[in-house]
């Protein structure tokens, strides 16, 4: 909206300008159109500079909007992602503490099961062979 609104300003002023470049001109004697030395003709570059000034600042502006918006998204799609794999790495772990201790129960009941059928640990037997 602000951009159609920008670009009807302009075109007003472009109109303005090419109104005043025709009333600025005098018909001679001779039936040429001469051009004002003036302050019509000035008043007309002026207005032109203006304008030019004008855009160029309003398209600094735009750019710097759109790189700030973009440094923006960047930042927050990153954030989100490390996020994430916090997430992830939070779940992980907690599944990792489960599994620990699931392994210490299954190897302290496989412990209490040998001892109860009084079956040797060969493995202790044999690490004490070397």
């Amino acid at each position: 909206r602000e951009l159609a609104e920008r670009t009807k300003r302009l075109t007003l002023k472009a109109s303005e300008l090419s109104s005043q470049k025709k009333a600025s001109r005098v018909t001679a004697s001779s039936g040429k159109n001469l051009p004002v030395v003036g302050g019509m003709e000035k008043s007309l570059r002026l207005s032109a500079a203006a304008l030019l000034i004008e855009n160029v600042l309003y398209h600094r502006e735009t750019a710097a909007l759109g790189r700030a918006f973009r440094q923006w998204s960047t930042t927050t799609s990153t954030l989100r992602a490390v996020s994430q794999h916090v997430h992830v790495a939070e779940v992980m772990n907690r599944q990792l503490q489960a599994t620990r201790e699931k392994l210490a129960k299954l190897k302290s009941h496989l412990k209490s099961e040998q001892k109860k059928r009084g079956e040797r640990n060969l493995a202790k037997e044999f690490r004490g062979w070397s």
